[in-house]
């Protein structure tokens, strides 16, 4: 933006938030920024209510439309025109000031009578009106003159109250973002009243951010403390209880296990024991407690029992380690007779499939040697007897029968 532009911006915000502080019926003011945001949005002012609240007054209404045209009356007052820049404020006076009209039966003229009604609530929002045409002309005039009213009364204070809008636009131009209780400092200051005590919104929020960071502060913590720590002595027991599960879920790979042994002061080892201990699943609750005062009491017998549970603890990994060497040599074993019968059982079923085909192969030599000698055999008895009767033929009539 340039300079002329967020000086405009400047003032039509300071107009909004200024009137909010004038009345008593407004929403204090949280914060004031001429940074743009979205598309259309060069500034806001924010302001809520510092306690929930699910129904709103005729004084907060009408307090809401002054403060709504109090940024197109700064514009006014101080560049002696106006810009495009409270077409949204126009629009939501509008809303506001039919709806005391039609519905709210906030109208000396109209009274309590329902002359609109919400068909879309959950969609559009899209209302009708259930009246005739001559009293929707009569509802648009009670509207505007609300609207003037509310926008008189908005030029009316910024005009008594035009050097603290002068200031407070220039301290807003320079720092681009002010909270409320910049805001309100600068006004009481000026005005020359104390300061308020803390509103409730900004307490909230802050009660709020510190919530929060506790919430955030305590998930930290425990993820440090899950992590494997690094250092000795108090530490050494965590660090090694680290590391006895990172050796466990290594052993269900099919890894080895390597454990630390005498490490830390006897306590530190004791407590190392009862923890491998309770990793595997003994209940040593009553020994650990044994041990820990036994430790206290006698240090050398503190680490006597310490180095009795390193040894019990590696003689259980030990133990862990040579099952599943066992449970992974036996399923070796297992998968390699399985593999050795599937071959056997493949060259079975080729022996009988060539065997099959062999005989098939001889099957069909003979018969073709059959057939070869069936054809010779039968091509010779045809000679005979093509030979046979070519002797009956030219036989010579004196060999022939007499009848």
């Amino acid at each position: 933006m340039s300079k002329e532009e967020r000086k405009i911006v400047s003032y039509h915000e300071v107009g909004h938030a200024l009137i909010s502080a004038l009345q008593k019926n407004s929403e204090p003011v949280q914060k004031i920024t001429i940074v743009p945001r979205t598309m259309g949005t060069l500034g806001y002012v924010l302001s809520y209510p510092e306690e929930e609240k699910f129904t709103q007054t005729e004084k907060e209404l009408r307090a809401e439309l002054v403060s709504l045209f109090g940024g197109r009356a700064a514009e006014s007052i101080v560049f002696d025109t106006v810009t495009t820049g409270a077409s949204n404020d126009i629009e939501k006076a509008t809303k506001i000031a039919r709806a005391m009209v039609t519905r709210f039966g906030m109208s000396k003229r109209f009274g309590l009578i329902g002359l609109e009604t919400v068909e879309s609530q959950y969609l559009d929002h899209r209302a009708a009106l259930n009246c005739a045409d001559e009293t929707a002309a009569a509802i648009d005039e009670e509207v505007m003159k609300i609207l003037k009213e509310s926008y008189k009364e908005a030029k009316k204070l910024l005009k008594e109250n035009r050097q603290i809008m002068d200031k407070i636009a220039d301290y807003l131009i320079k720092k681009e973002t002010i909270t409320g209780h910049e805001f309100m400092e600068i006004f009481c200051r000026e005005k020359g009243i104390p300061m308020p005590k803390k509103d409730k919104g900004e307490e909230s929020l802050k009660k709020l951010r510190k919530d929060r960071e506790a919430s955030e502060g305590d998930t930290r913590t425990a993820t440090e403390n899950i992590q494997v720590g690094s250092g000795s002595g108090a530490d050494t027991p965590n660090r090694n209880f680290s590391m006895l599960g990172a050796g466990m879920s290594s052993m269900q790979n099919g890894g080895l296990l390597q454990m630390p042994v005498n490490t830390g002061s006897a306590e530190n080892q004791s407590t190392i024991g009862t923890k491998l201990d309770i990793a595997v699943g003994d209940k040593t609750d009553s020994s650990f407690l044994s041990q820990k005062k036994s430790a206290a009491e006698d240090p050398e017998s503190g680490e006597a029992s310490g180095k009795s549970s390193n040894d019990a603890s590696e003689s259980m990994l030990r133990g862990f380690c040579d099952t599943n060497e066992t449970a992974d040599k036996s399923s070796n074993d297992a998968k390699e007779s399985m593999l050795r019968g599937f071959c056997d059982t493949d060259e079975t079923a080729d022996k009988s499939s060539h065997d099959a085909k062999e005989s098939a192969g001889r099957g069909s030599v003979d018969t073709d040697e059959s057939a070869e000698q069936g054809a010779e055999s039968m091509s010779e008895s045809e000679k005979k007897y093509a030979s046979m009767l070519k002797n009956r033929r030219f036989q010579p009539e004196d060999d022939k029968p007499s009848s």
